[in-house]
């Protein structure tokens, strides 16, 4: 009796042993077929070479190095590729192979480039903090930029790993979102990351048409709004972008979110002649802890404009100086608001200042009256610049800058919101490269001497031409501390 007892007893555990392992092995099988399923839609196609040097085609690499197609695609790289980064960045990383030393790896892509125009970074000096903490965790050991791009070096056995943030939407990602807006053409959220990604490819036509779709149903995720707002913006649509900024703005936002919109807004307030709201915006964004002495200068330097054209000139000089101790670089528009107000000793102070380091002023303290320029105060890269902007604008050179032009100069006209790739034809690498060869034209030019500057404004290649003119307008004779030589011009 005992013994068919137990038989029974063993049955029951083998029925429920059975039982319960094959609901731990389809529980299992289902988690699996999700976690896949999850997997496969949330993770990026498979990268190739072909690919990376698209996404990349103003970046180097070093020539004894392979490509390591299957570690560049495992999971975890294909998750982070698969992930749009709400500031209108995304994610790329790629495994080579070399025998050569990370030394040896690193100083060659220095030098090359250094070469076509990429600048390296020191971690502990010039780099974010977010950046530093980063490089702490994972170990990196370079870190390079070009426009908005950032690449980060980091050893691994037998090779090295690039870790990429770059401008803009991956072009499967943008295939994504053409089905998605076709499927649905109210999906603003869409149409807004479809729009970003069109102008980070200088298709300025389609970003703007992608953007009017957006604003039919706007996007509700705040980062997303912030992208379209950028956009509007850069396709001067200052009146349209108003009411999404003014909504961000009155809600509560990261720090360097805050600031952003801030900035935002007080662009679309003066644009539309609303300048006193726009000083007050601008004194909140100057207020914030956010931001660097250039991007502070920037802005003091925003403001001064504002403030100027209030008639305020007392108060805008104030920023104009301030954005000057903090960005030298700054220092034309500082000299030229003191000439326009006859402060001809205030402004020969700034040009012997920076005659110390500045070619260009060397050249205005030594020809004083016959000294000429194109009123161009500064030049910058875009921030949606990246090497497959440069690929897709179709300007045949190596690089493009925006610039910021005196209103007072003859060149405004034909300067006014396009972006400069050619200089009577020779291309430039850089925005350092392009203010060199202004600054060495400027040295050699008379007045009246024309110069041809290929740019690309509104998704068109044009070719426009500017005329030296006086750096210093009329000066009384002996007007600069007992000068006597001084006539008008």
């Amino acid at each position: 009796m005992a013994k068919k007892s137990s038989s029974r007893w063993l049955v029951w555990f083998l029925g429920c042993s059975f039982f319960v392992g094959f609901i731990i092995f389809c529980s299992c099988s289902i988690g699996g077929f999700l976690a896949y399923r999850f997997y496969q839609q949330v993770a990026a196609p498979p990268l190739i070479f072909a690919e990376f040097q698209n996404l990349m085609p103003d970046f180097p690499i070093y020539p004894n190095a392979k490509f390591d197609e299957m570690m560049t695609n495992l999971p975890p790289n294909r998750m982070i590729r698969g992930k749009f980064v709400e500031e209108g960045f995304f994610e790329l990383s790629a495994v080579f192979r070399t025998k050569d030393s990370m030394p040896k790896v690193l100083d060659w892509h220095r030098r090359e480039l250094r070469r076509i125009g990429w600048r390296e970074l020191r971690f502990t000096q010039e780099a974010p903090e977010w950046i530093k903490h980063l490089t702490k965790v994972t170990g990196f050991s370079a870190y390079f930029t070009r426009g908005s791009n950032m690449v980060f070096f980091q050893s691994i056995p037998s090779g090295f790993q690039i870790h990429c943030l770059l401008i803009g939407v991956q072009d499967w990602e943008m295939q994504r979102l053409q089905e998605q807006v076709k499927a649905n053409p109210n999906d603003g959220e869409a149409w807004s990351k479809l729009a970003w990604g069109h102008l980070c490819l200088a298709r300025w036509h389609k970003a703007k048409e992608a953007a009017q779709k957006a604003l039919l149903h706007p996007p509700e995720k705040t980062q997303t709004k912030m992208l379209l707002a950028l956009i509007l913006v850069e396709t001067r649509e200052f009146k349209e972008a108003l009411p999404l900024v003014e909504e961000l703005v009155k809600k509560p936002l990261p720090l360097k979110d805050e600031s952003l919109a801030w900035q935002i807004y007080a662009i679309c307030l003066s644009e539309v002649g609303r300048l006193k709201e726009a000083e007050q915006v601008l004194n909140k964004a100057l207020a914030s802890r956010f931001g660097d002495l250039k991007t502070k200068a920037m802005l003091h330097l925003s403001r001064g404009s504002i403030l100027w054209r209030q008639g305020r000139i007392s108060e805008a000089l104030a920023d104009y100086e301030t954005a000057y101790k903090q960005d030298p670089s700054l220092w034309r528009i500082l000299a030229y608001a003191y000439i326009r107000q006859g402060k001809w000793g205030k402004a020969m102070e700034v040009v012997k200042a920076m005659a110390k380091t500045d070619k260009f002023a060397q050249h205005v303290l030594n020809r004083k009256g016959k000294a000429v320029w194109l009123g161009i105060y500064h030049a910058q890269s875009p921030f949606y610049m990246s090497g497959r902007w440069v690929k897709n604008s179709g300007i045949k050179g190596n690089w493009a800058v925006e610039l910021i032009v005196s209103r007072y100069s003859q060149n405004w006209a034909v300067l006014e919101n396009a972006l400069v790739f050619a200089v009577n034809g020779k291309n430039f690498k850089n925005e350092r490269a392009f203010k060199a060869m202004i600054d060495e034209l400027c040295t050699k030019a008379k007045l009246g001497d024309k110069v041809i500057f290929s740019v690309w404004r509104n998704g068109k290649v044009e070719q426009v031409i500017a005329k030296f003119e006086p750096f210093f307008e009329t000066a009384p004779i002996g007007a600069l501390k007992g000068e006597t030589k001084w006539m008008k011009f």
